[in-house]
């Protein structure tokens, strides 16, 4: 597989997804005392992490990742740590089952991540049309330069006496997305 590189230097052979979770490490050889980290980031070769005690860089140990209720073991190689990034491990040894189980994790962040992005994308023209009532486009249009959107629509009829009457006596919806 092809190293990418980035603008700073950095070689990665696979994309860092960002997420939450928990490492329990074990220096290898193993002396008895487990090391708790929360992921900074996790890809299919490796991990960061913060950890309460530094690890020493070139040694080996066991992780034991936990993220979204899905947990795998691997033996990795201390990259380093790093005051800004966290202890970066390199994934050297992990079983079939561990594989599939963070692969299927990654591939349920990326695709988390990317519906993200597109949520966040700004709309086009077209799309905000679509969500504008025709009051609101006629307004948008009649504030023309003043609000920097060129939308084009047409005046809403106006209302009789009787459609205002009924407008008072009907209940008011209001949608609140508490997702957002």
């Amino acid at each position: 597989m092809e190293e990418s590189v980035a603008k700073d230097g950095d070689r990665r052979r696979s994309p860092r997804f960002s997420c939450g979770g928990r490492v329990t490490i074990y220096c290898l050889p193993y002396e008895g005392m487990a090391i708790p980290g929360v992921i900074r980031n996790l890809s299919s070769g490796g991990i960061c992490l913060n950890a309460i005690e530094p690890l020493p860089e070139g040694s080996l140990a066991e992780v034991v990742v936990s993220v979204n209720g899905e947990s795998f073991r691997a033996v990795a190689l201390v990259k380093g740590p790093d005051p800004v990034l966290g202890t970066r491990l390199q994934f050297t040894q992990m079983s079939a089952f561990g594989q599939d189980v963070l692969l299927d994790l990654i591939a349920r962040l990326d695709k988390m991540q990317s519906l993200n992005r597109r949520l966040r994308a700004p709309r086009t023209e077209k799309e905000t049309a679509r969500l504008l009532t025709p009051e609101e486009k006629f307004r948008v249009a009649r504030a023309g330069a003043d609000a920097g959107v060129t939308l084009v629509g047409e005046a809403p009829a106006p209302k009789t006496a009787e459609q205002k009457e009924a407008e008072k006596a009907k209940p008011v919806l209001i949608r609140l997305d508490l997702f957002i």
